[in-house]
This record gives C-alpha cells, structure tokens and sequence, in this order.
C-alpha cells in the first residue's frame, strides 16, 4: 500500500505517529549514550575516550539511524495534505 492510497485523515495521524517514535528513539539513544559515557567503568584508568566511543557508536548511532527515517517519513505524511479535499471541512483540519 502506497502512502498516497491513504485517506488524508489516517495519512495525518500515521503522519503524526511516526514523527513521534522517532523523536522518542532518537532522544533514547542520546540518553543512553550520555549515560554510557558518563558511567565511570575502571577507577585507575582513563577510559572516558572508550566509554564516549561505545555510546556513540552503539547507542546513538543506531538510534540515529532508527529514528531520523521515522522522522523523516512522518513529516512527509503529515504535510502531505491535499488543500482541494473537500472532506477536511467536515473532519475539521
């Protein structure tokens, strides 16, 4: 099913969703890298550089990569309103 095969009520809430789970996704892994590389692992050692490494690498990245398509496809559903569509007079948009 195409997006454009949706009526535009459903397209905006599918919209509206998405936009949501990707910021939530991206702003997990920007919590969970901040929390790995704030995390002191070894007391003796400095190991800031590989704790700050880690989060990048396996938290934020594939947040980042999780949630910014999300996004990126969520505001694309949501703006793709048509203004003809005599229909949004009665569902009120």
């Amino acid at each position: 099913m195409l997006p454009t095969d949706l009526d535009p009520a459903s397209r905006l809430k599918i919209g509206r969703a998405l936009l949501r789970v990707g910021i939530v996704v991206v702003l997990l892994g920007v919590i969970a890298a901040a929390a790995v590389a704030l995390t002191p692992t070894d007391p003796d050692t400095s190991t800031t550089t590989q704790n700050t490494q880690f989060g990048l690498v396996f938290c934020l990245g594939p947040a980042l990569l999780g949630g910014v398509p999300c996004i990126i496809v969520g505001r694309q559903l949501s703006k793709q309103d048509h203004p003809d569509d005599i229909g949004r007079l009665y569902r009120g948009f």
